[in-house]
């Protein structure tokens, strides 16, 4: 008999989010020709700060909107974070160090914003489950994993792309998911479930 069970959740926020998260890389990378292009006037000395900025930036730009599908890679749009929050910090630090105050507040909370983002991006882009365990069941979702003891719970119900979780205090929980039971597993899941309440 079965001791775990995940059931993956349909994410059908996904597509805002994508494109919430192209957003983020097209204004980090403007942000970044920004601080790259006073280096064009003196492009002798200073051609090495010019390429080390503008190419990492007009490639993410390129690939954010030509080749998007990269970006809902969570491997590719991580480096693209680290990437984007390391040189706006360092935009920051240059700007602090000239004196200019509102362009190193403006770059530093870019930065700052960016890398929740690599955090909050993290959990988004990946698959999220419901996982039935012994001792408890964990939702993850997008920001947080919610933990409910069994003794919690009154039922258990599955219909179609629908998974139902009623609580002792009348409250209802239903959840999008993405039923992948093999033969008799269903049956066997919704026995374990009740199983689990009664104990």
């Amino acid at each position: 008999m079965h001791k775990q069970f995940h059931i993956k959740l349909q994410h059908d926020k996904l597509p805002r989010y994508l494109k919430q998260s192209r957003a983020m890389h097209i204004m980090a990378c403007i942000l970044l020709i920004i601080y790259a292009l006073p280096y064009l006037a003196d492009f002798s000395d200073n051609w090495m700060m010019l390429l080390g900025i503008s190419l990492p930036a007009i490639t993410i730009l390129a690939v954010t909107l030509f080749r998007n599908k990269l970006v809902r890679d969570i491997n590719n749009n991580r480096v693209f974070r680290i990437l984007e929050g390391g040189f706006l910090l360092m935009g920051s630090m240059h700007y602090l160090q000239a004196d200019k105050v509102l362009p190193a507040i403006v770059f530093g909370m870019a930065a700052l914003f960016i890398l929740f983002l690599l955090w909050m991006e993290g959990r988004i882009l990946q698959d999220q489950y419901i996982v039935f365990e012994d001792s408890h069941i964990e939702v993850e979702l997008p920001l947080a994993t919610r933990t409910y003891a069994w003794n919690e719970l009154q039922a258990v119900m599955i219909r179609d792309e629908f998974l139902t979780l009623s609580y002792k205090d009348t409250t209802i929980q239903q959840l999008k998911i993405q039923p992948e039971f093999i033969e008799n597993e269903e049956g066997d899941f919704l026995f374990f479930c009740q199983d689990r309440i009664k104990a």
